[in-house]
């Protein structure tokens, strides 16, 4: 009997701890869920915030393609800007070139016409003065002969009323010639000496 206590003992200690045995087990396995349950629920946080990260950076990464593409559109349109810029100060700088050149063949131009001018003018002038003086000199000639016409003629008559020289009475035609030859002759020279 005490064989079949034991083996009743140990069979009862079995059930019961079969029992105990299966108690723990729900309870491992209850627990076990629980964490495969919190673990599920880690992993679903966990891809839904992969979800959301993955969301944040094709977002960040749309801005940053967006800005690197409205920077690089900015820096062309001022590229372009500049280049516009430049080619219109060199339109407008050949403009004014051309301008140039234009106004400096005309100056260049109107001084030589004004020069050549002037040449005409000096000789007009220098042809006026040079007429000028022969007039007057042609002036004093023909008061200088006038005068001396008028001496000579006063001479004369002068000589005729005294009776002096080769116009006194008495003295031939041919006399009277030569002595008039020798007082022009006398006159011409006594009228050059004093141009010169």
């Amino acid at each position: 009997m005490h064989d079949h206590f034991k083996v009743s003992f140990n069979e009862h200690d079995c059930r019961q701890l079969v029992k105990d045995l299966r108690k723990q087990l729900v309870e491992v396995k209850r627990e076990k869920e629980e964490q495969i349950t919190k673990l599920d629920e880690d992993v679903a946080h966990c891809k839904d915030q992969l979800q959301e990260l993955k969301a944040r950076t094709e977002l960040l990464n749309k801005y940053i393609k967006k800005q690197s593409d409205v920077k690089v559109q900015c820096s062309q349109r001022q590229q372009q800007n500049k280049e516009s810029d430049l080619y219109n100060e060199r339109e407008r700088l050949k403009q004014e070139l051309a301008k140039e050149k234009r106004a400096h063949a005309e100056i260049e131009n109107y001084l030589k016409k004004h020069i050549e001018y002037m040449e005409r003018e000096e000789v007009v002038i220098e042809h006026r003065a040079m007429k000028e003086r022969q007039r007057l000199k042609e002036e004093q000639e023909k008061k200088e002969n006038t005068t001396a016409t008028k001496l000579q003629a006063w001479w004369r008559g002068m000589m005729v009323r005294k009776g002096m020289g080769p116009l006194r009475k008495g003295v031939r035609r041919k006399e009277r010639r030569e002595a008039r030859k020798e007082s022009q002759t006398k006159n011409k020279n006594n009228y050059n000496n004093r141009n010169i």
